[in-house]
């Protein structure tokens, strides 16, 4: 389209073969549509630990990240239940930093800024097989970044070999043009018996940010208590983010202790996209939130935004942690509300973005 809006988006240099892989991520969203996120207090992740002393190994790791086969396309892999990454990797940067000790051997893989989110990928070898539920204690920060929420995910894709996948995103107001990064595993978690491996695999790097454009949308909506105001979109080469905040009213709050809401989005194509929560901050009344989507189709004019509501009854914990100690500053528990009501949900009125019209 000749409008000054696509011409930017276009501008962003996607490559012409994701094209076919934007297409095809839309349609295979339509069968894994479905992202839970609830109503929560904000959590500041920990900065990570300095220092780390390496040592000499028992067996042999291959000397390269290249020599394990899985490690082309993390991003693509983690597709599978992630689909929303699978065109991060021509726009991400290499790294492949290698740490290992006590039997395991970490590979920093891929990383990828947008100014907001760090997004990274990571390998693991290990000695001996940890299992099919391996887990791991990992934390990252961004320098001069106070909130970061967002989440982790691993698999085992062989014997003794697993990769992952790392998303924070900073809760400050503005967008940053390079973030200086530290990330790091300090424990792995395996077996029926919660049996741990302990360590210090850290890593420290910068990522310039990619390219972006950001359209002001600033549209409200609202229905029995629960506002939703869609304040902008946020689009780059590799996928598109929605800031929203959701706010209630006290009798809401007092009727149900868990409010979700989901944004189910598709463009006049028909096409429907697959998002992933990027965490939000706010209070019990409101709260903003960033989220995720996949890339947005090349002949897509408009995006249809439907935020579907959720009002539940359920026992909730969590708390918050001090973004430079990693100590816990407060926690909260709660079995149900002052007055509960059955549960309940509803969608709200359609927001439209034009893409068509100039930011």
């Amino acid at each position: 389209m000749s409008n000054k809006w696509k011409e930017e988006l276009d501008n962003l240099e996607l490559p012409d073969e994701l094209h076919d892989r934007a297409k095809a991520g839309v349609k295979r969203a339509k069968e894994e549509k479905k992202r839970t996120k609830g109503w929560r207090k904000p959590v500041a992740a920990a900065v990570l630990f300095l220092g780390l002393t390496s040592v000499t190994l028992g067996f042999s790791f291959p000397s390269t990240a290249g020599q394990i086969p899985i490690v082309g396309n993390i991003f693509e892999e983690m597709s599978d239940s992630l689909s929303v990454f699978e065109t991060y990797k021509p726009f991400s940067t290499e790294l492949n930093k290698v740490e290992q000790m006590n039997g395991i051997q970490v590979t920093l893989n891929d990383a990828i800024f947008d100014g907001k989110t760090v997004t990274l990928t990571y390998s693991i070898i290990t000695e001996k097989d940890l299992g099919e539920d391996l887990m791991v204690k990992d934390s990252l920060a961004i320098r001069g970044v106070s909130g970061l929420t967002g989440f982790s995910q691993i698999q085992k894709v062989d014997e003794n070999e697993y990769v992952g996948l790392v998303t924070m995103t900073s809760q400050d107001e503005d967008e940053f043009s390079m973030a200086k990064v530290k990330w790091g595993i300090d424990q792995f978690v395996y077996g029926d018996s919660s049996e741990t491996i302990e360590g210090d695999w850290s890593f420290s790097f910068k990522l310039e940010s990619t390219d972006y454009q950001t359209k002001q949308v600033m549209e409200t909506v609202e229905q029995d208590g629960v506002q939703v105001t869609l304040e902008k979109m946020t689009a780059n080469p590799m996928s598109f983010s929605l800031t929203y905040t959701q706010s209630i009213t006290e009798e809401v709050d007092r009727h149900w202790n868990d409010v979700n809401v989901d944004l189910m989005v598709k463009d006049d194509l028909g096409n429907v996209y697959e998002g992933v929560g990027n965490g939000g901050s706010g209070d019990e009344y409101s709260i903003t939130w960033r989220e995720t989507f996949q890339v947005i189709h090349p002949d897509a004019s408009e995006l249809i935004v439907t935020p579907h509501v959720s009002l539940q009854n359920s026992e909730r914990s969590g708390g918050s942690v001090n973004a430079d100690t990693g100590e816990e500053i407060s926690s909260y528990s709660e079995s149900g509300s002052e007055d509960p009501l059955p549960d309940r949900s509803f969608d709200l009125e359609d927001i439209v973005i034009d893409l068509t019209r100039k930011p």
